[in-house]
């Protein structure tokens, strides 16, 4: 075991702002990890004596696996720092049992002395499963009764970039096998279905509602291959992309060209129009 040794989840959104994790001391191990999935493998590797995750605004995900990482490693004092505060948040830490709830931004003696007395004065006092509810105002209307439900938050969240199952099974603390049947069941289609689907409606909205090329909306969809996108994409929606963007944006068009003409038919003749010069 390391002397003194923390590791440190850094789950801000906004890493920009520097991490509070630089007022640790020379007589600290630090270790720091941004992906909250790698945690657990990482701690029975590295034995840290000191967990702490940074937030700038916590997300279902991140608190769901923080209380799940919390009852596997009991042992460990968890210290949690966030810029987003709350009295729903601070109770749902307090029933949670986390050893100390510190918001951000945060001095560098008050940070020492929470990792201190928590490392000399920790005591294991429970090792009871617990379901504290998420805080309503961060629970983004998900339905945690389904065991898929980290599933689904982790793909709305990850959906433009890779996305493995067995990355979400690991997620959900269940095999790969038992993931993909229960998945299915909860979500009436298969893990790849979901997320092809996911990714089309995304690329629907982004059709309806911008004029950026097929190209570039597949990409930002998560499609790595242009024509693999416009397969699937007619395959479910029934048109191609170009053909969907096109019927759909017309709408605007029309509305656009019937308000230019009302304004037109209702100038006065005194004031000749003129086209711009561009």
């Amino acid at each position: 075991m390391y002397l003194h040794s923390i590791l440190w989840a850094d789950l801000r959104f906004n890493r920009t702002v520097t991490s509070s994790s630089c007022f640790i001391a020379d007589n600290y191990t630090l270790q720091m990890i941004d992906q909250i999935i790698d945690i657990p493998s990482i701690i029975q590797t590295t034995h840290p004596q000191i967990l702490v995750f940074e937030f700038d605004r916590p997300d279902v995900i991140s608190l769901q696996t923080l209380s799940i990482i919390h009852q596997q490693f009991f042992e460990i004092p968890l210290i949690m720092i966030t810029q987003y505060h709350s009295e729903a948040l601070a109770i749902w830490a307090l029933r949670s049992r986390i050893n100390d709830y510190l918001i951000s931004p945060i001095q560098p003696t008050e940070l020492i002395k929470s990792i201190t007395r928590n490392n000399q004065n920790h005591r294991t006092l429970y090792h009871a499963s617990l379901t504290i509810n998420i805080p309503n105002e961060l629970s983004f209307q998900q339905n945690y009764r389904q065991r898929t439900a980290l599933a689904t938050s982790y793909i709305d969240m990850h959906y433009n970039q890779q996305i493995t199952e067995a990355i979400v099974a690991k997620l959900c603390n269940m095999s790969i096998s038992n993931f993909s049947r229960i998945f299915k069941h909860e979500q009436q289609k298969t893990f790849r279905e979901y997320i092809i689907n996911y990714r089309i409606q995304k690329a629907c909205d982004l059709l309806k509602h911008t004029n950026a090329n097929i190209s570039n909306i597949a990409f930002q969809t998560g499609f790595n291959d242009v024509s693999y996108f416009s397969k699937l994409f007619k395959q479910i929606i029934g048109k191609t992309p170009t053909a969907f963007q096109q019927i759909t944006q017309q709408p605007s068009i029309s509305k656009k060209s019937a308000k230019t003409t009302k304004v037109l038919q209702n100038t006065p003749n005194t004031i000749p129009y003129q086209i711009p010069t561009v």
